[in-house]
C-alpha cells in the first residue's frame, strides 16, 4: 500500500509557523509570518507601513506527512520537483528555502509543539522528478537525507544560523519582489485558471 496523507498542507502549515517563529525568536528580535498576496502584503498600503525598514526573508514549504496505517513509527515526505525550482530562483535572490513536517502519524498528535522535520533545498539543480524521503517520527538521527539538493534534518538550532547566512538585508520593495519570484516559481508546471501549485509561507525578519 502506498503512503498517504492524512492532513493538508494548510493543517501542517499552523503546526510549521509556530514553531519556526519560536525558534528564531531565540536568535532575532523580531519575526513575521506571512502568507504572502500581492494584494494585501505586496500592496502600496503595505509597502507604506513598512517605509524604510530592512528585512530578511526565507521561504518555507509546508510538507504533509504520509503513512500507510495510524499509529506507524515513520511518515513520509514527498518534495514535489517544483519546489527544487522555488529553491533554485530563492537562493538566487537571496531567500534560502525550506521545507518543514510535523513528525505525526495520528491526527490527534497535530498539535502546536510537535516535533518537526526541517530541510533546505539548495537549489544547485532542478530534478524533473520528485523525491521522496522515509523519516522516522521517535529519532531525526536515524534518516538523514543524502540527496545532494536536499540537506537535513537540520537541527532547530540551525534555522536561525542558516538564515542569516544565506539572506541579505533589502528593502521592503526587494523583499516583495523575492517573495513574488519564489512564490511563482513553485507554481511553475501547473496551468489551472484560478492558481495552484505550492505556495510558500514566508518568514520576513526585520533588521534590528
Amino acid at each position: 500500500m502506498r503512503p498517504i496523507s492524512f492532513i493538508s498542507e494548510h493543517t501542517a502549515e499552523y503546526v510549521l509557523t509556530r514553531r519556526i517563529v519560536d525558534v528564531l525568536l531565540r536568535s532575532f528580535p523580531r519575526v513575521i509570518p506571512l502568507y504572502f498576496w500581492s494584494g494585501r502584503e505586496g500592496s502600496s498600503m503595505a509597502a507604506a507601513i513598512m517605509g524604510e525598514r530592512r528585512v530578511r526573508v526565507a521561504a518555507v514549504y509546508a510538507r504533509r506527512p504520509k503513512i500507510t496505517k495510524p499509529g506507524q513509527k515513520w511518515v513520509l515526505m514527498k518534495i514535489n520537483h517544483q519546489l527544487f525550482e522555488a529553491a533554485t530562483i530563492g537562493n538566487q535572490l537571496r531567500c534560502p528555502v525550506f521545507c518543514g513536517i510535523p513528525l505525526v502519524s495520528d491526527l490527534a498528535d497535530v498539535i502546536p509543539d510537535t516535533a518537526c522535520a526541517w530541510f533546505q533545498m539548495m537549489g544547485t539543480s532542478s530534478p524533473s522528478e520528485d523525491l521522496e524521503i522515509r523519516l522516522s517520527i521517535e529519532s531525526l538521527d536515524s534518516t538523514p537525507s543524502h540527496h545532494p539538493t536536499v540537506r537535513g534534518p537540520l537541527p532547530e538550532v540551525q534555522l536561525a544560523a542558516c538564515i542569516l547566512a544565506q539572506t541579505e538585508i533589502m528593502d521592503w520593495e526587494v523583499a516583495v519582489d523575492t517573495m513574488k519570484e519564489t512564490r511563482s516559481a513553485g507554481r511553475s508546471g501547473f496551468r489551472f485558471p484560478f492558481g495552484g501549485g505550492y505556495q510558500p509561507f514566508f518568514v520576513v525578519i526585520p533588521e534590528a
